[in-house]
């Protein structure tokens, strides 16, 4: 008994030491010269994108608000919640028709958008993303 508590004392420590949890993953973007950074959230869209990278991805604007992209698979929505309220600079994905949406302004709540992450640095360049733009896994 003594072992055990010892054993759930050390964990328990372990987690609370500033510099013990996991660092996030981050993905970086690749644009027209420019690079962005996104800190993914950790949650099974954001491990599903993870999975299918590198990627070439083409993006168009949609609805003066976000910027929209097709990977080749879509992300997984398993355990997400039915609407999300997306802020400037953030990654989603439209889970009805498979999209990743970059949003460059506020958008209200919305069914069917799961987050993924959000811009670390480069969000001042999300208008100019088009075609080509290169998302990698930084390790």
């Amino acid at each position: 008994m003594k072992k055990l508590l010892a054993l759930l004392c050390a964990a328990a420590f372990l987690a609370a030491t500033p510099g013990a949890e996991a660092s996030p993953r981050r993905i970086r973007l690749i644009f027209a010269g420019r690079e962005a950074i996104v800190e993914l959230y950790d949650n099974a869209a954001a491990a599903s994108l993870v999975k299918m990278l590198p990627l070439t991805l083409d993006f168009e604007d949609y609805g003066g608000k976000e910027r929209i992209a097709y990977p080749p698979e879509k992300l997984s929505a398993e355990g997400m919640p039915d609407s999300y309220a997306p802020k400037a600079g953030e990654m989603t994905v439209y889970a009805p028709w498979g999209n990743i949406a970059i949003f460059y302004k506020d958008h209200h709540s919305s069914g069917g958008l799961v987050p993924v992450g959000r811009f670390v640095s480069g969000a001042e360049a999300i208008t100019v993303m088009g075609e080509g733009v290169r998302v990698e896994e930084i390790r």
